[in-house]
Formats: structure tokens, C-alpha cells, sequence
């Protein structure tokens, strides 16, 4: 969605509105740039996101003169479902700092296993098998931030090609987790 201000404020060239009508689908706005416009750019978040996402905006920038928003969320199904008898509740996880604290625990039966010198871990498929998830821990002594930085690309390219095939007894926390970044 592209939301932008009165002609006086920024000349916005109807070539560039066009192209991303034709060519992204955008939705155009032409918007006061007050509390009204910031509630419908949250709501048009929450409705292109099946609300998974309320809205990326408190309040609107006094400076700001165009907002070009594009919204993505990922919502597939398993392609093996957690059973309800796999979802333990009030089991303990030890953080990294050896803290412990009650969580629930998804517990599954996987058929591909990671490891490279630093973790170990596995990959379970959403349906149809085109996306997945990878899960990695690092071993003993390998915080995460460090072994996060020194992840590559290359490096998890190699991971993922060295896959075996083989059952994974796999513990997995129930967890959220969100990201959001400016681009400007």
C-alpha cells in the first residue's frame, strides 16, 4: 500500500503510482497524514496479514510525506501435525544462561538431521514439503549470539546438503517470534 500526501507536500509522479498499481498490486491512498491515516494504515497491516499483525505504526511522522508499506506473514500447516498427546505443558527448559523456566514442549518424530562443527539439529516440513522449518542448537559451549555470528550462508548451504536421513527424537519449545525492520 502506498499512502501519500497532497501535491503542495510531494509531487508524486503518476508513472511510479502506476507501476506499483500494475506491477505490485498496490492499493494507493492519497491521506491527510493524521491520526485517521494511521489507524487505516495498522488496519490495512491487520487485514493483509489475516491479523497476525496489528499494525507497524504508533503514530505518523511529522516529516514523513509518502508511506509504502508492504505486509508479509507466513502461515502454513505441518505436514506432520503435532498430535495433542505431543504438547506437553509445565516442562522445564534451561536457558542458555543454565536459568530454568516452564514452558511447553512440542515433542515429534523427524527424518532429517543436521550437524556441522558447531550444532546439531533438524528439519521438519510444512505440507506439500516446499517450505520448512530448520531448527539449530549449538553444542556445548557455543553461546547463540556466537555462533549466529559466525553463520554464513555458505556454511548453512553446506549444513542443509550434508543432511542425513534419520530418525530425530525432537524437543521443541513453543515459541513466537516476530521481526520488523525500517527501510529507510
Amino acid at each position: 500500500g502506498i499512502w501519500f500526501k497532497d501535491a503542495e507536500t510531494l509531487a508524486v509522479q503518476e508513472e511510479f503510482l502506476k507501476a506499483n498499481r500494475d506491477y505490485f498490486d498496490a492499493a494507493l491512498y492519497k491521506a491527510p497524514f493524521d491520526e485517521v491515516t494511521c489507524r487505516e494504515i495498522n488496519n490495512w497491516v491487520k487485514e493483509n496479514t489475516d491479523g497476525m499483525i496489528d499494525g507497524i505504526l504508533d503514530e505518523i511522522d511529522p516529516n514523513a510525506v509518502l508511506y509504502l508499506i508492504n505486509a508479509l506473514s507466513f502461515d502454513a500447516k505441518w505436514a506432520k501435525p503435532y498430535q495433542e498427546r505431543s504438547v506437553h505443558e509445565d516442562c522445564i527448559f534451561t536457558k542458555e544462561d543454565g536459568t530454568e523456566q516452564k514452558t511447553t514442549l512440542m515433542y515429534s518424530e523427524e527424518n532429517v538431521y543436521l550437524e556441522d562443527e558447531y550444532a546439531t539439529g533438524f528439519i521438519k516440513y510444512y505440507k506439500e514439503s516446499k517450505y520448512a522449518f530448520v531448527a539449530l542448537l549449538p553444542k556445548e559451549g557455543i553461546k547463540v549470539s556466537d555462533y549466529v555470528a559466525m553463520l554464513s550462508a555458505d556454511g548453512l548451504h553446506q549444513m542443509l546438503s550434508n543432511a542425513k536421513r534419520t530418525v530425530v527424537n525432537a524437543r521443541l519449545p513453543k515459541f513466537k517470534t516476530e521481526y520488523d525492520i525500517l527501510l529507510n
